[in-house]
């Protein structure tokens, strides 16, 4: 399996997602649980207690929000 990569655009004062980038296999379970994010207007924190389901790609949102760093 060759690697990927996930990049998620968070304005930190509004606590929103602002976009993604997905590259790699399943890119769509990915998208998939930012765009119901950003499209119910959820805060960007709920990544940090997100539970998506198992096995997917998205079970690393949670680990990628908690290592986010300002740009």
């Amino acid at each position: 399996m060759s690697p990927g990569m996930i990049r998620l655009v968070v304005d930190d004062d509004a606590d929103r997602v602002l976009g993604a980038a997905f590259f790699g296999l399943h890119g769509d379970e990915v998208v998939q649980a930012v765009s119901l994010l950003m499209h119910v207007d959820a805060p960007a924190s709920a990544l940090a207690t997100w539970l998506p389901i198992h096995p997917t790609v998205a079970e690393f949102l949670p680990t990628i929000y908690g290592g986010l760093e300002p740009a």
